[in-house]
Order: structure tokens, then sequence, then C-alpha cells
């Protein structure tokens, strides 16, 4: 809540763990509250309470619309991010060619790319199982294919300059990290 107040020009990501109607309309409530709806993404890796926060939106704009007709815009849609099923979803259309035909309902794609000292307590099977994820996950084609049509790709949890810089070549629109300071410099250093 301090957060929301203290920093209203920067984007919120809120993942919605676990949680039912309750929750997410009082979440829904909050962004409404503090005019947060344009720099607020929404959602969760599960597909049930992702698909909530989309409805809930939905039918709080139909109200508003209804009950105010001539002010159909005073309650804009929340960005909603995929879920996991959503990804999976997003990924076997864009490998078999058929993304172009598909509607989507998301409006921001957030994928992880899971840093090397994150890694580095796995096995050898298991860092090679990782490095074949991270091919499958950094497609610059399907990120291209989603700026054009308006959805952003947000890279994360990237905490080294190789990553960021991994990132930044694949054409993610963002970068979240644990080391804001770090980021900063490296743009910096890059004359972003």
């Amino acid at each position: 809540m301090i957060f929301i107040t203290s920093f209203p020009g920067v984007v919120v990501n809120i993942d919605v763990k676990q949680g039912g109607d309750e929750l997410i309309e009082e979440i829904d409530k909050l962004i409404t509250a503090h005019k947060r709806e344009k720099s607020t993404k929404w959602g969760s890796f599960k597909e049930d309470s992702s698909l909530k926060c989309y409805t809930i939106r939905r039918v709080l704009i139909k109200t508003v619309q209804i009950s105010n007709e001539k002010n159909l815009t005073q309650n804009p849609e929340v960005g909603r991010y995929f879920s996991l099923t959503g990804v999976i979803k997003l990924y076997l259309h864009f490998f078999t060619g058929i993304l172009p035909f598909i509607s989507l309902k998301e409006t921001h794609l957030g994928i992880p790319l899971y840093s090397s000292k994150e890694s580095s307590h796995l096995t050898r099977r298991q860092q090679f199982i990782l490095r074949i994820a991270k091919f499958l996950i950094i497609r610059p084609a399907l990120f291209r294919h989603l700026n054009k049509r308006g959805i952003p790709t947000y890279a994360w949890v990237l905490n080294t300059e190789t990553e960021f810089q991994l990132a930044l070549d694949a054409g993610v629109n963002g970068i979240m990290t644990d080391y804001p300071s770090k980021l900063r410099n490296f743009f910096v250093n890059q004359n972003f």
C-alpha cells in the first residue's frame, strides 16, 4: 500500500499467488482507488487466479458502462500477463506457426530467465535442462511478433550484466532484477 501511494509513476507487477474473488476484488479496488490502472499489470502463474483477474475487470467495466454510458473509459482494464498455461499455449502457437491467427487476452508476457547464481547449485543434468529451457524461451521472433501486437515482454530475474545483455539482444522490453542499481549502471555504461 505504501509503495502504491509513494511511487505513483512506477509500474507495478502484481502476482496473485492465490486467493478467491474477495482478494482479487480488494486488489482491484486498491488499483482503482489510487488510479493505478495504466501503471499496474497483474495476473498469476495459476490459470484460475489469472482468469479471475481478467474476469473481475471485465465485469466491473461492464457495470460502469451500463451505469454511466458517457464515461466508457472511466475504468480501463489493468494489464494482464500470461499464466503458466497461457505461456505454454503461446509458445505452442508460436512454434506451430498459428500464433498470428490466435486472439490473445493477455497484454504482457513475463518470462523467467533464472540467473547463474540460482542455477549454480543444480546438478549437471539440471543445468543442461535449464539451458535447453532458456534456448526455447528466448525467441526474438516471438518477442518481435508480440511487440507488433502491442504486447511487451519482460524477463525476470536477471542479475548479471551478461544476463542483461542477453535479454536486450533478444528484444525484451523490460528487465526485472534483484539489483536495480546494477541494472541502472549497466544502462548508463551502455549509453541507454
